[in-house]
């Protein structure tokens, strides 16, 4: 897996967590300056994250994402 890239998942590149859950960004312009993405994992699950793909702003998960591939 490749390091989070904001403008290619802006443009449709395929996402994941860590772990390797599948995520879709629904939304890249939350108004919320810490966690402006919403995204769907497992097409059940519904979270919030930082701009950098990051879950929590001070620490790094699983749940961070990364590119696909």
């Amino acid at each position: 897996m490749k390091k989070f890239d904001l403008e290619a998942a802006k443009k449709g590149a395929p996402v994941v967590t860590k772990k390797g859950k599948e995520a879709h960004i629904l939304y890249f312009e939350r108004d919320n300056p810490k966690f402006p993405l919403v995204v769907i994992i497992e097409k059940k699950h519904v979270y919030c994250f930082t701009a950098e793909g990051k879950f929590y702003v001070d620490k790094l998960s699983d749940s961070d994402l990364k590119m696909k591939g």
